[in-house]
């Protein structure tokens, strides 16, 4: 997991569900998720992100975790999520159920 994404997701939580945020949190840190080392594909995977499709490595890491790992980024910036679509593993927070 890339470092920092409890804060990411923590940040994102707040702003958006201020009243439910800090219990949603928690259940994401039950799952004791971690941080640990990404790997060399993971690296390939969010540099190719990043060349192909003008993104910052900052959004792109996130997201190459989550097509290296078969699972699905949801992020509330729209733009990246279209400059991606075609590579997809990516949905949009308002859209995602």
């Amino acid at each position: 997991m890339p470092p920092l994404w409890l804060y990411e997701v923590g940040n994102t939580l707040a702003r958006r569900f201020p009243e439910e945020a800090e219990a949603l949190l928690e259940v994401l840190v039950a799952f004791d998720l971690g941080e640990g080392e990404t790997g060399e594909v993971w690296r390939h995977q969010a540099i190719d992100l990043v060349r192909l499709h003008h993104v910052t490595l900052y959004d792109a890491a996130y997201h190459a975790l989550a097509l290296v790992e078969g699972g699905l980024f949801v992020t509330a910036d729209a733009r990246y999520a279209r400059r991606v679509t075609a590579v997809g593993g990516v949905q949009l927070l308002r859209e995602y159920r």
